[in-house]
């Protein structure tokens, strides 16, 4: 048998003692990372749905038929970015290199990296090629390298925060002329700039939702003006800790890089912006989408045709659905234009004795969306998954709550999810999630927690097809911020922060039927503030309320629930860790609200135990609905032990090469 060597990385976590080095340097003064909590993006498109354009219907119908066939790239309006870039590292942001000539920066003595990936995960024959990840819970990760002063203002890291630069050459597609173009990064943290040809385009912080930038204005043109076959370069300076990372500091192993998707977008001069469809009363259907007048400079009359389909291929409808819109001229200023909503109109149409979605008969529809203009010419095509499902709270005989799906009692046999693999950290692969979602499914878990962030988008997806029940978490730990200071929840300058990563998540996600709740966070208040709009996480509640009453909200810090869903912060109650008495405590107590545990049954390494007593409570009280274990998989990285090439080739094909990193 072979042995793999374990080692526990303690040295990054035991030394609490920071060096007494201020972080206080008026050269960085005014940089949106660096002191500008209320900044968190410039330029940066207001989350949406995610959709894909498609060039024709068959194809939309046909990709969006499985995510296991699924593949983005087949439409001619995707291209992607991903594959190896030009890549400059600087230990901190004293040697980061200067925005004054970046067309001009000159590559040829830059390493590749290849994207998606960590920068602490590089590797040459000396060890850790650039950074070395961190572990560190409730601390925020530079406590062992400098002295930060919390505050309603805090200011970003300067010691031991990497600045690490990006650069690629691309080429616009032949047939995107006269057509406007996106870049698109699902997943890149914890914040950064964007440039085009050397003009900066924006910035953006929240390190695991999209980041999509319209890059039309700054892409080079030929002497017709023509964007095709025109010679681009894009490039992006990197933070790894930013004052957004005051919010980002979930207990886990800290690694930062370019670490999901990066591709272009092409869309018409008018857009499909946003789409959300909702169900109702398990037998109507309500499509809510918002169209974009791009580039139009006269505007117009279109209109939005909607097929159903159901699983078998067949058309559900004997019509379509049909929304018309009248468009204004296009803004003009890319500043204003990025803020634009469009016009938002919506429509019911009802299914006759639908199949409804459970995580036991996962039965997904496809709805077949076209935008055409006033001549009947198709403007952009897109076809969206989803299931028929219904939460509903039934009140029982003893006044108590009970959670539904479909009016059956909803039992949650969950866990908590990183997304982690030992070799490749969160640059993790479709062919990783779809391997852990299918270990759930076949070990009868049947939900997990987006622990504590929301996850690469293609795992909504499997969690679809799958029957898998979500809780969607924002991206918004503070732990030791809230447990000493008021960082988030009681300064008003974090505000735009808390509402920016809630409505980044909730947009995103809210067409994914596998999501039955929203999450505020996690750990991130440690105090009780008033029910107002002073206190962010209720800010954010009321607003995920008001855009999506269909899902429940939960919030571990702060269970407080008025008797309206309107006055309250949460709809389920959640706790961490309750033994098996204080469950019972609860459950027998006056509070009314469902019961769930959010985090139970500490997992990690030898430990966990309980189960059979806690799923005897869970079974025997109507209003207890199960929870989630901590955590599905240990988080430890492969490591080779001696760093020459051809074991850094050879990854896991000789275990005795390596040893995990825990």
């Amino acid at each position: 048998m072979k042995k793999i060597r374990l080692i526990l990385i303690i040295s990054i976590f035991i030394l609490f003692i920071p060096v007494d080095i201020k972080s206080d340097d008026s050269l960085f003064a005014g940089q949106e990372w660096y002191d500008l909590i209320e900044t968190v993006e410039v330029n940066r498109e207001n989350p949406s749905a995610y959709f894909i354009p498609y060039q024709d219907s068959l194809l939309a119908l046909e990709n969006e038929k499985s995510v296991f066939t699924k593949d983005i790239y087949k439409s001619s309006f995707i291209h992607s970015l991903n594959g190896e870039w030009k890549f400059y590292y600087a230990k901190s942001p004293y040697d980061q290199l200067s925005w004054n000539d970046i067309e001009n920066w000159d590559t040829s003595n830059w390493d590749t990296i290849n994207i998606p990936s960590n920068v602490q995960l590089q590797f040459d024959e000396k060890g850790f090629k650039y950074d070395t990840p961190i572990y560190t819970n409730m601390l925020y990760p530079w406590v062992n390298y400098e002295k930060l002063n919390l505050s309603e203002y805090p200011k970003a890291p300067l010691k031991n925060n990497s600045v690490t630069h990006y650069k690629k050459e691309f080429i616009v597609n032949e047939d995107w002329n006269n057509r406007q173009v996106f870049v698109n990064f699902d997943g890149i943290g914890s914040a950064f700039y964007l440039f085009i040809n050397g003009k900066k385009v924006g910035y953006s912080e929240d390190t695991y939702t999209t980041h999509k930038f319209n890059i039309t204005s700054y892409l080079n043109k030929d002497e017709n003006g023509n964007i095709a076959n025109q010679n681009n370069t894009i490039a992006i300076q990197l933070y790894r800790f930013s004052t957004g990372s005051y919010l980002e500091n979930q207990d886990m192993i800290r690694l930062n890089g370019i670490f999901r998707d990066v591709y272009l977008i092409s869309k018409n001069d008018v857009e499909i912006r946003d789409i959300f469809i909702k169900t109702e009363n398990n037998n109507s259907l309500i499509l809510e989408a918002s169209i974009r007048n791009l580039s139009n400079e006269f505007g117009g009359n279109y209109k939005l045709i909607a097929d159903l389909y159901n699983q078998e291929d067949e058309k559900v409808w004997d019509f379509p659905l049909e929304i018309e819109y009248t468009l204004d001229k296009a803004i003009t200023d890319i500043s204003l234009l990025s803020k634009d909503l469009g016009i938002t109109n919506s429509k019911v149409k009802s299914i006759d004795n639908p199949i409804l979605w459970s995580d036991e008969n996962p039965y997904l529809y496809r709805l077949l969306i076209t935008l055409y203009d006033s001549n009947n010419n198709v403007v952009e095509t897109t076809c969206i998954r989803f299931g028929i499902r219904e939460i509903g709270i039934n009140i029982l005989d003893n006044g108590k709550q009970q959670i539904t799906i479909n009016d059956v009692p909803l039992l949650i046999k969950g866990v908590n999810r990183h997304e982690f693999d030992s070799v490749k950290g969160s640059a993790i692969t479709k062919e990783d999630i779809i391997n852990d979602l299918i270990i759930m499914k076949q070990n009868n878990i049947n939900s997990l927690r987006t622990s504590h962030y929301p996850n690469n988008v293609f795992t909504y997806e499997v969690a679809d097809e799958l029957g898998i029940y979500i809780m969607d978490e924002t991206n918004i730990e503070s732990h030791y911020g809230a447990m000493v200071d008021d960082i988030p929840s009681g300064y008003k300058a974090w505000k735009y922060s808390v509402m920016d990563r809630v409505k980044n998540m909730v947009e995103r996600d809210k067409n994914y039927t596998s999501i039955i709740m929203w999450s505020l966070g996690n750990e991130a208040t440690y105090k009780d503030y008033e029910l107002n709009n002073d206190y962010n996480m209720f800010l954010s509640s009321s607003w995920i309320l008001e855009k999506d009453p269909s899902r429940l909200r939960a919030y571990e810090r702060d269970n407080r629930n008025i008797g309206t869903r309107e006055g309250s912060v949460v709809d389920v109650f959640s706790s961490q860790y309750y033994s098996i008495e204080e469950v019972i405590e609860y459950l027998k107590s006056d509070n009314k609200l469902p019961y769930i545990q959010s985090e139970y049954a500490h997992s990690m390494g030898n430990a966990l135990g309980n189960l059979k007593e806690y799923w005897d409570i869970f079974r025997l009280y109507e209003n207890a609905h199960g929870g989630y274990i901590w955590d599905f998989k240990d988080q430890a990285l492969f490591i080779p032990i001696n760093f020459n090439e051809t074991q850094l080739s050879n990854t896991k094909n000789n275990l005795n090469n390596y040893y995990y990193a825990y």
